[in-house]
C-alpha cells in the first residue's frame, strides 16, 4: 500500500462519483468509513451554517488515503468520469462565475487522473 493525498473537494467528487455505481468498487470500499466521517463533519458544518469552516475544510484540507494499485487506478477513472460530466456541464453554462468554477474543477481532477495514473504506473501489479 502507498499513501496518496487528495484536496477534500477532490476527495468527495471521486466518492460521490464511486457511490453513484451500482457495484461498490474496492476503492470505494476501502475509503467508506474516512468518506461517511468526513460526509458526516461536511453536513454538519453545512446544517449550522458555518460557511467558512465548510469551505476551509472542503478547499484547503486534504486528506491521505492508504491505496494499493487497483484502488489508485479506479480513482483515476471516477476522476476521468466527472471531468467528462464537467465538460458537458461547462458546455450547458452560460453564468461567468459558474463557467469559471466549473474550469477549475475540471483542470484540478484532471490534474489529479494524470498524477493517480502516473502513481499507479509506477507500481507493481
Amino acid at each position: 500500500m502507498v499513501e496518496i493525498d487528495m484536496t477534500v473537494w477532490q476527495f468527495v467528487r471521486i466518492m460521490v462519483e464511486l457511490e453513484r455505481r451500482k457495484s461498490r468498487s474496492l476503492a470505494y470500499k476501502l475509503w467508506q468509513g474516512a468518506w461517511e466521517e468526513l460526509d458526516g463533519r461536511l453536513d454538519a458544518l453545512r446544517a449550522a451554517n458555518n460557511t467558512d469552516e465548510f469551505s476551509n475544510l472542503m478547499m484547503n484540507q486534504e486528506v491521505s488515503l492508504q491505496a494499493e494499485k487497483i484502488h489508485i487506478q479506479e480513482a483515476a477513472e471516477a476522476a476521468d468520469r466527472v471531468v467528462s460530466v464537467l465538460g458537458k456541464t461547462l458546455k450547458k453554462t452560460k453564468e461567468p462565475k459558474s463557467k469559471d468554477d466549473l474550469m477549475f474543477e475540471q483542470a484540478e481532477l484532471a490534474e489529479l487522473k494524470n498524477r493517480l495514473n502516473m502513481i499507479a504506473r509506477n507500481l507493481p501489479s
